[in-house]
């Protein structure tokens, strides 16, 4: 009888054992943008509060990337969403290539990613940024007998300097986002609206 027991303690602890391990696998891959690999929006904003209240705490730096593609409607409607997912793909590779491990990078929209980054001044975040926009600038999608190019405005903010709360480091970068669109796209802006790079300073 003895032995019996054992073999089903045995049998229903590897059973409880396989469960939880695919409950964590079904949990991170919820996490996950399915086509980037990046952390989807809610999975980012709860990862980034707990970067914030940490960044608070000890008074270390921390700055936000927010990164958007270059007239991705545009690639979408002349070569469809197959050529638009294979250009997501890219670039989302492309800029984690740029990522340190403890960075953190989310798809907060169609076509909109953002990359959180402990104790990184302003300096470091901008330098970054650039090398990403450079990085992306480098990357052809070849389409039949045409080639893509790829371009990427990004917003930089950080922590301090342009707000002390997770939702004010976001309408900063935002913001610097949306004038680098509107200064001609292709380029790196801080929050505070000061331009670091442009396309035809290349």
């Amino acid at each position: 009888l003895i032995p019996m027991l054992l073999s089903i303690t045995v049998v229903f602890g590897a059973i409880l054992l396989v469960n939880q391990t695919i409950a964590a696998r079904l949990q991170e891959a919820a996490r996950r943008d399915a086509l980037t690999d990046a952390l989807t929006r809610r999975a980012l904003d709860e990862a980034a509060e707990i970067e914030v209240a940490r960044s608070n705490r000890h008074r270390t730096p921390l700055s936000l990337l927010m990164l958007d593609i270059d007239h991705f409607k545009l690639v979408n409607d002349q070569y469809g969403h197959p050529i638009g997912d294979a250009v997501l793909r890219r670039f989302a590779t492309a800029t984690q290539a740029c990522l340190r491990r403890e960075d953190l990078f989310g798809r907060v929209g169609g076509e909109e990613f953002c990359a959180l980054l402990p104790n990184t001044p302003a300096a470091g975040a901008a330098l970054l940024a650039e090398r990403i926009r450079k990085a992306v600038a480098d990357l052809v999608v070849e389409v039949d007998d045409h080639r893509v190019p790829l371009m990427v405005s990004i917003g930089v903010a950080t922590l301090g300097e342009h707000g002390k709360a997770w939702q004010d480091l976001v309408r900063q970068a935002d913001a610097a986002l949306y004038a680098a669109k509107r200064a001609g796209r292709n380029r790196v802006i801080m929050a505070d609206a000061i331009p670091l790079s442009a396309a035809a300073a290349d």
